[in-house]
């Protein structure tokens, strides 16, 4: 029995040297995702900053920021961010209001090298969409609603003492830095028919309604950031806006674009 103690005593040391060494290694690891985890905050905090001075936001105004990744260090270390949402409820772009859903891949450290690709969903409610009616048509509109792929927007007119509801369907499209809009239905008072049936029927009054207009939302946006696309989903209006290898930095970001 008395031989055995030694090779008690022995394995009780290895345990205790590797409890030791668990708990340091646990303390390191504590640390480090302390300080990522710091890291991550101030670089979040950056960002909202750079997000609320380039839209003009109140500094109250909540944005949401999302880093991608386990290890903010690393990236930054490495000098790309892999990854990087950012989220605002209520944003205004020219006339327009709605909220931005920005997602950044391969973000740089050093802003001279160009962002790999940038893509920002801009929501707008059918609310916001009735304050650029007059976008729409070059007759003056009474109601604006979305519906399925669908602006459609109305006007109510006087004829030999009837009131006479014309309504026109546009889809739009996105074409230079401009939204378009194309007919696609028309209705009178409630009963589908056609542009040319409109026209005989009303003439100049008719024409000026299919008469639509293009709003520019290039000369709102940075000249680095290109319309993609524009499509009612959902009873929304929902401008894609993007970005390949652009460089993002303050100088490109106070550019403005242009159509035409």
């Amino acid at each position: 029995m008395a031989d055995a103690a030694p090779a008690v005593r022995k394995r009780l040391k290895k345990r205790t040297l590797l409890a030791t060494v668990l708990a340091s290694v646990g303390v390191v690891l504590g640390a480090l995702w302390g300080v990522d985890t710091w890291a991550r905050q101030q670089v979040a905090d950056y960002i909202t900053d750079k997000v609320q001075e380039v839209l003009s936001l109140d500094s109250d105004e909540p944005v949401s920021v999302q880093i991608a990744g386990v290890s903010v260090i690393a990236q930054v270390i490495t000098g790309t961010l892999e990854q990087v949402d950012v989220g605002v409820s209520d944003v205004t772009l020219g006339e327009f209001t709605g909220g931005v859903a920005l997602r950044a891949e391969g973000i740089p450290v050093d802003l001279s090298r160009p962002v790999d690709t940038v893509q920002i969903e801009f929501t707008v409610n059918e609310k916001s969409v009735q304050s650029i009616a007059h976008n729409l048509s070059a007759t003056a509109i009474d109601r604006v609603e979305l519906v399925d792929s669908e602006i459609r927007f109305a006007s109510v007119f006087s004829l030999f003492g009837f009131s006479v509801d014309v309504g026109v369907g546009v889809e739009p499209f996105a074409d230079g830095g401009e939204i378009g809009f194309t007919p696609t239905s028309v209705s009178l008072n409630g009963v589908r028919t056609s542009a040319a049936d409109l026209t005989d029927r009303f003439g100049p009054v008719a024409a000026s309604l299919l008469q639509t207009r293009a709003i520019c939302v290039a000369r709102w946006l940075p000249v680095a950031l290109t319309v993609d696309d524009v499509a009612v989903r959902d009873d929304n209006l929902v401008i894609t806006i993007g970005a390949d290898k652009a460089i993002v930095n303050d100088a490109s970001l106070r550019q403005l674009g242009s159509c035409g």
